[in-house]
Parts: C-alpha cells; structure tokens; sequence
C-alpha cells in the first residue's frame, strides 16, 4: 500500500505541474530557501514516506491545501470520509490552528529560558496539525476512556458536572473540560479517591493540551492522593516533558520504592531504569550508576538476560559511562546491548540504530574513526527506512558522522552535513532543544578548525545559550560548553 509521503508527494507533483513552478520555486515559496529543492525532489520521487510535520505544514501553507484534502492523502481511498466525519475534522483542524498561531504570538512575548515548553508545545501542535486525521482519531480514544474513568464515579456526583465535563469533552474543549474537571476535585477533596480520579483526569487533558507541567502537577496530586504505578510514571515523565528534573527523579523514585512491593522484576527493573536515566540528564552520574547497577542485576532474571529491555538497560549504562569517561565499560555494555538486540528486536529497528550510534559515538571519542564512521553510516541506513530522512533522529546520526569528518580532517563534507544536521533538527525539534544546540556548537568546532573563529563564537554563543536555558547553569555539561566558548573566545580576542 502507498504511504502518505508517496501520495502526499504525487500531488504535490501534480499541484506543481499545473502552477508551472519548477521545485526550486516551491522549496523558496514554502521554505524561503531554494537549496531545499532535495525536499521537493525526495517528495515527488517518493522518498520520503513519513515527511516531518513542519515540511507539510509549509508546503500545504504554499499550495493551500486544506485539512480534509490533507486527511483523505492520509487516508487509503477505499476509506472514503463522512460528511460528519468531514466536519468534525475541519473543526478540529481550525481549532488546532487557532491554538497554534496563539502559541506563536505568545512565543514572541517570551525570554529564551521560558520559551522551551511553548516551543515544544508549538511542535506539537504542528505534527497534530500536519496529520488532523490521526490526531483526532487519537484524541477521541484518549477522549473515550476519559469518560469511561468519570462514569465511575457518575451515581456519586450526580448528573450536571458530569454532563458539563462531557460536553466539554465531546467538544474537545480541553480548557472547558479542566475548569469542570477542577469543580469535581474541589467538591470531592474528601472523598480520596475519587478526587485522586479526578486530578488524574485533568491530567489526562492537560497532556492532551500539551501542557507539561500542569499535566505534572495535575498527575503528581493524584499519585498524592493515590499513588499508583501508571500515577507516579505519568507524572516522572511530564516533568521530565517539562524540563523538572528533580521532581522527576523524586517520582522516578517513589514508582522504584512501589514496585518493590510488587512480585514483577520486570517492571522494577524498568522502574529503576527510568529513575536513573532521569539521574543522568539531571547530572547525578554516581547516583545513576548505582541505580542502573542494580536495574541489571535485577533485568538478568527477565528471559535470562536475552530480553530487549534487559539489552535496553545495558545500553543506558553504556551511554552513561560515555558521559563519565569510562569507555572500556562502555564498549562491553554497547556491544552485549547490540549483539541482543539483534536476536529479539532485529537489525531493522529504530533501536537498533540508536545502538550502532552509540557504539560509534565511543569509537568517536576515542578516536577509533573507521569503525566509528561504518557504524554510522550502518545506523543512518536504518533510519531512512523507518524514521525517514526529516526526523530528529535521523539529523542526530547525520550531525554525527559531520563531526567525525570534522576530526578526520575532511572539512568540506563535515560542513555539508552539520548544517543539513541544523537544518532538520531546527524543523523538526526547533531552536530551543539541546538537540539543536548540539549542531550548533559542531558548526562552530568545524569553523574553529577551519580558522575562522570569529564565524565560529555566533554559532557557540547561540548554543550556550540554549544549553543554559534547557540545563540549568549548574548541569555539568554546562561547564564544557562554557570551555569551549572561551577557548573560541580567546582566539578572537573577546
């Protein structure tokens, strides 16, 4: 069956075709920069079976092409949509695009340190946006067991702010759905647990809103109330969404002390996983180790240390003793996870690519660059096939194999894919992600190396900043980013 970037790309051929444009025109008019002509071609030719939501947000913006026109491209033909189905979808779509320009005129209003959650907000409602269809399909089932969980409670609270939530909900009205949501909790403050249901509910539709950190506040007062696995994980990961680091690993951690009461090594090794990769980016390393130590002793019972999640484990650890410098522990780790792997998720997975990317990312550092450049190049293989060539993942990879070609002296095609690197990640994860900080501070090592140091300090100092704003001045990555940026500094005179 044809994919969605297949016919999404035949039309664009056929719009483009009956407007006379060539593909430089269009990749100008829709991107304002004609070199994204690629983008066009790898379109029409059927190459990019899963574009990013950014890339069909403009070119539909370009060409005007409406949402239902957009949903039926989605949709096989043989579903053909409703005349209902059609309105409730147009509907949906004018309300995603009216929160969208809203979070754009908001940005603006914004300091850099407060922007990251509108920006990731923003993305989201761009993916929503690009693919209607299926985000409505999605918020209805989410929809859907939302009122199933309040109808538990319907004999108790009565007929009017349970009818009020579900016509808010029908609609969805999230903000309407909230406030109703709020009146329910404060009534029933002395019930427990339904209270516990409700804040949980308004957590549901907080994350609906992409509102991380009411949804992490919403979801840490029903763990309060009622603590729950699936309460304390909701809430850990929303205020990891949100950049809170510490609360995450403070639920990250009550989840760990729950599951110890529970009979299922399996899912308190995954508990203790989550708690010490939330160590990890929050720059705990010691205290992560010690956790993810004892996530492994734990995962070896699971299908006797042949199960993904157990290989899973490894490579977190492998990753984590990349960050601390002990590449000896790290290359066993990467490998035994990559030699797993291969047996139960295959070498055609998305995972598996994260894997080969690690592994080369240590070869990186300790300069072993053949093989870190075949792994690579194995790992960007995988990626176009399943995550395609717009995906974050796949600038990751790319932005990689730039700075191995930096290191290795070969400059012209370093810079060729560093910045191809930024062009994906600022389309996809946006300027305010430590992703595309990351591209940004390899640009400017390629520019330090090539001599031209005063190029090279815009591109770190642009960096430094997001890493500051994401991190936290006292995340002990920060200190290197701040070497790097006075070593630059200095040879500019600055």
């Amino acid at each position: 069956m044809e994919s969605f970037g297949e016919r999404f790309g035949a039309y664009i051929l056929k719009l483009r075709t009956d407007n006379v444009e060539t593909q430089q025109e269009v990749a100008e008019g829709a991107f304002g920069d004609p070199a994204a002509k690629s983008r066009i071609s790898a379109l029409e030719n059927g190459r990019l079976r899963r574009p990013q939501a950014k890339t069909v947000n403009a070119i539909c913006a370009y060409f005007d092409i409406s949402a239902t026109k957009l949903a039926e491209l989605r949709r096989p033909k043989s579903q053909p949509i409703s005349k209902s189905h059609s309105e409730a979808l147009e509907k949906y779509a004018r309300q995603l695009e009216n929160d969208l320009a809203a979070s754009r005129a908001k940005i603006q209003e914004m300091t850099l340190a407060a922007r990251k959650g509108l920006s990731e907000r923003i993305d989201v409602l761009e993916e929503r946006l690009a693919d209607p269809e299926a985000a409505l399909a999605e918020a209805e089932k989410t929809v859907d067991e939302l009122r199933i969980l309040l109808e538990r409670d319907s004999n108790e609270l009565g007929g009017p702010l349970l009818a009020r939530a579900r016509d808010a909900l029908a609609h969805l009205d999230y903000r309407k759905a909230e406030i109703v949501l709020e009146e329910i909790e404060e009534r029933e403050a002395p019930a427990v647990a339904r209270a516990a249901r409700a804040a949980y509910a308004r957590g549901v539709v907080a994350e609906l809103d992409v509102r991380w950190a009411d949804a992490a506040d919403h979801y840490g007062r029903a763990a309060g109330l009622s603590p729950t696995p699936e309460k304390l994980k909701k809430a850990g990961e929303c205020c990891w969404l949100s950049d809170n680091y510490d609360q995450a690993t403070g639920f990250a951690a009550r989840l760990v002390e729950l599951c110890r009461e529970s009979p299922s090594a399996h899912e308190l090794a995954l508990a203790l996983d989550r708690h010490a990769t939330y160590l990890q980016y929050s720059g705990a390393y010691l205290r992560a180790e010690t956790i993810f130590l004892e996530a492994i002793d734990v995962s070896r019972t699971i299908g006797e240390g042949e199960h993904p999640d157990y290989a899973s484990i490894l490579n977190n650890l492998g990753l984590l003793y990349i960050d601390m410098e002990k590449y000896d522990e790290a290359e066993t780790l990467l490998k035994e996870a990559i030699r797993i792997g291969s047996v139960t998720i295959g070498e055609n997975d998305r995972r598996f690519a994260e894997r080969l990317n690690n592994l080369a990312l240590l070869y990186d550092y300790t300069k072993k660059y053949s093989p870190a450049e075949e792994l690579y190049k194995r790992a960007l293989k995988i990626d176009e096939s399943t995550v395609g060539i717009e995906h974050p993942e796949y600038a990751k990879r790319i932005g990689n194999l730039g700075d191995l070609y930096r290191e290795m002296k070969r400059f012209d095609e370093a810079e060729a894919l560093l910045f191809e690197a930024q062009r994906i990640a600022r389309d996809s994860v946006g300027t305010h992600h430590t992703e595309y900080a990351r591209h940004l501070n390899n640009i400017a090592r390629l520019f330090e190396d090539i001599g031209k140091a005063e190029k090279a300090l815009v591109f770190m100092d642009e960096s430094l900043q997001v890493f500051r704003a994401v991190l936290g001045e006292t995340h002990p990555q920060i200190e290197h980013y701040k070497r790097n940026y006075d070593r630059i500094a200095s040879k500019v005179g600055t």
